[in-house]
Formats: structure tokens, C-alpha cells, sequence
């Protein structure tokens, strides 16, 4: 996929943003046919996440930060409800969870529902990414909490969509756990595992979510 980007147009924007789906899509079933090809099935889970490689790194982090502010057309107004583009790259990275991760759960639902099967789920993608195409700026951060620390300066949007989609991974897989299981047969010690990592990767998602909001709000304004 080549890395050159039309920053002179809104065609800039859409490209970039189906791009970054694209590769998403990629890494995600990349980490994802590493994860069940594992010798060792019963890894440590506070190693997995380690072997998630961000895939938009190498085509956006080089050329995407010096001309990000040619690539989207400049609008005033603001987004007052759900649709702006940090929440909605988080319903986009957890499709394409549903996508790619094929846990016993989703198959024996796509077996008893075909409308639940891959080409709903890519046309569901393919709907939200038309609204993020023209989604505005989010007027305030709607899962901020004034307990935790505030993003002030974010990193790359490349980066914050990578720990975006690493982080819905993450919780997929381990709540999967509890929908395959009867959590009164799961040892303690996996629930407690469970319960750390949880809060760990829906904290990485809120902050990313953030960062995305943020570095939206900075290149549709200028």
C-alpha cells in the first residue's frame, strides 16, 4: 500500500481514514493468527499484548505529522452527540475485533444468525466510516473522568489508533473468557488476571479515545 496521501482535498481525509482501516484490519489478523498458533496456549496474558506490532506506524508516523493540517477541510461547528471521531474509530477498531477474532462465541452465533456473519460486519464498518468522514470535532470529552490524569499534548494520530485497536484486542480476547466459561470454574487467580488486565487495556482505550478527539479537534482547527 503506498504511503502517498492527496492532502489538497477531502479525498485526503477519506484515504488516510480507510487507509488506517485497512491496515487496522491487517494487524489485527496478524496479532490474531499469532495468538492461536502459540505453543503455549496458557501464556502468561500480561505477555500477549507485547507481540502487537502497530501497523500504521511505518506508512503515517514519517509523512502524516509535517502536513496533517492540509489533509482535513476546516469546519466551525462541533459534534454534541456520540458521533465524533474518537468514539467512532473505537466502534470501528472493536468491529473489526468482531471481524477478524474468531472465538467459539462467534462462530456458533454465526452459524445461528447469518446476518451476524463477516459481510455484516464489514458493511457495519463501512457505514461508520462514512460518518467519520465528515464527523466534527467532539465539543467535550464524552469518557473523560476528572479522576484521571488529562491528555495535554498526544502522541501521533498513528499512534493513538494503534493503542486504540492493541487495547480493544485485548479486552476482547479476555472477555471472551467469560462467554465461552462458567466463571464459577475459572480459578481465582485467572478472574483476578482478568480483572487487572481489563482495567488496564479499558484505560489505554479511554486515553486513546481522548488523544483521537484531541488531534482531530487540533487539525480541524488549525
Amino acid at each position: 500500500m503506498t504511503a502517498t496521501i492527496d492532502f489538497s482535498q477531502q479525498a485526503g481525509r477519506i484515504k488516510f481514514e480507510k487507509d488506517s482501516v485497512s491496515l487496522l484490519i491487517q494487524g489485527a489478523r496478524s496479532f490474531y493468527s499469532y495468538y492461536i498458533s502459540r505453543d503455549n496456549p496458557a501464556q502468561s496474558e500480561e505477555n500477549v499484548m507485547t507481540h502487537w506490532k502497530n501497523p500504521l506506524s511505518d506508512l503515517f508516523i514519517r509523512e502524516f505529522e509535517n502536513d496533517a493540517r492540509h489533509l482535513f477541510t476546516r469546519d466551525e461547528g462541533y459534534e454534541l452527540g456520540m458521533n465524533s471521531p474518537g468514539i467512532l474509530w473505537d466502534r470501528i477498531t472493536i468491529l473489526i475485533c468482531k471481524l477478524v477474532i474468531k472465538s467459539p462465541t462467534y462462530i456458533k452465533q454465526c452459524k445461528a444468525t447469518p446476518s451476524s456473519g463477516p459481510t455484516d460486519v464489514n458493511e457495519q464498518i463501512a457505514d461508520i466510516l462514512t460518518v467519520l468522514h465528515s464527523s466534527l470535532p467532539a465539543k467535550s470529552i464524552l469518557l473523560a473522568k476528572e479522576q484521571t490524569e488529562r491528555v495535554r499534548n498526544p502522541p501521533s494520530l498513528a499512534e493513538s489508533l494503534g493503542v486504540l485497536m492493541k487495547s480493544n484486542i485485548g479486552m476482547w480476547l479476555n472477555q471472551d473468557l467469560l462467554y465461552t466459561k462458567d466463571p464459577q470454574s475459572v480459578p481465582t487467580t485467572r478472574l483476578q488476571t482478568y480483572i487487572a488486565l481489563f482495567a488496564v487495556y479499558n484505560s489505554e482505550r479511554n486515553r486513546a479515545i481522548e488523544e483521537i478527539e484531541i488531534s482531530y479537534r487540533r487539525i480541524l482547527r488549525g
